[in-house]
């Protein structure tokens, strides 16, 4: 039994019935899939849900579970011709993670930058599919390391994404290594994977794969890149098509996030003959120039692949 079953077990069980649950599934759909009529959307769910009743564990939310499952079937239906075929390999990438190490053993770092709001979602929408057929309901768990310089929009942004998402969070302050330390201790050294928004092209990312160990002076755990091959404007793509809530920064002409002493709006977007006017990140046409509003700082020692988690 894992920690969270047992907390569970303390609390008293709920169940819902199959038809409660489509019931849930079938607004989600409607509001994912407006084009769906009713007759397919009822069909959808009904295939989505199978005929068991459904525990949910330490009172998870059904709509916002719902509205992952939701999401995962429009994902996994998608025709877009640029993203059909990303989604269909990063879903393949995530249902791997879950599969290999568990409803419990899967973190997804979420830092509120866009490539994190994509695997954020990513990841809700395969646990949720996961946990369907394990006939549970549960919040997918994420980690959030803290900046002491943080933009306070960000903030406000993983903390409105919690609680409209239903998610599980942890959050350490004590930086990437020691929190990822402690996050590992904290789940009694069980190994973990961690679902990063690294992308080819990411400084200090090297060569890595979709599953990559960590290095060898961390903790064991591995790394699971879902979005390695997607590229700036696939991210912005995916936001724009499935809706999908993201940090106002980026309507500021900002496209890349980090602290807020060393990030700036990107100056390929200023607006002509304005003082301070940006366009919004998604229309960058020179996809090279997304960290173009970093201010280049002295040269540091490089910095391990664990922690390259692009914005």
């Amino acid at each position: 039994m894992t920690a969270r079953d047992a907390a569970a077990d303390a609390a008293g069980t709920l169940l819902v019935s199959a038809r409660e649950l489509r019931g849930a599934v079938s607004q989600a759909l409607r509001k994912r899939l407006p084009e769906r009529n009713d007759a397919e959307v009822l069909s959808t769910a009904e295939k989505l849900v199978a005929d068991v009743e459904y525990q949910v564990c330490q009172g998870a939310s059904v709509d916002a579970f719902a509205d992952a499952l939701a999401l995962h079937h429009a994902m996994e239906t998608c025709e877009d011709a640029s993203l059909a075929g990303l989604l269909t390999e990063s879903l393949r990438i995530l249902t791997d993670a879950y599969r290999l190490f568990g409803l419990d053993g899967v973190f997804t770092s979420f830092n509120g930058g866009k490539d994190a709001v994509v695997i954020m979602q990513l990841s809700r929408a395969v646990f949720a599919k996961a946990c369907v057929q394990a006939g549970r309901i549960e919040r997918a768990r994420m980690i959030f390391f803290e900046l002491q310089d943080e933009f306070e929009e960000v903030e406000d942004f993983v903390r409105d994404s919690h609680k409209t998402c239903d998610l599980e969070l942890r959050r350490y302050s004590t930086g990437f290594v020691a929190g990822l330390t402690s996050c590992i201790e904290e789940e009694e050294g069980r190994l973990l994977a961690f679902v990063l928004g690294t992308r080819r092209g990411d400084p200090n990312c090297g060569k890595q794969g979709t599953f990559e160990p960590s290095s060898d002076w961390m903790p064991p755990f591995m790394r699971v890149n879902p979005v390695l091959d997607w590229e700036y404007g696939d991210i912005w793509r995916f936001i724009r098509l499935f809706q999908i809530p993201y940090v106002n920064l980026y309507d500021k002409g900002y496209t890349s996030l980090g602290k807020k002493s060393d990030t700036q709006p990107n100056p390929a977007l200023k607006k002509p003959g304005t003082a301070d006017e940006y366009l919004p990140a998604d229309m960058l046409s020179d996809w090279s120039l997304e960290r173009a509003g970093r201010i280049k700082k002295a040269p540091k020692p490089i910095i391990e692949p664990e922690q390259c988690d692009a914005t």
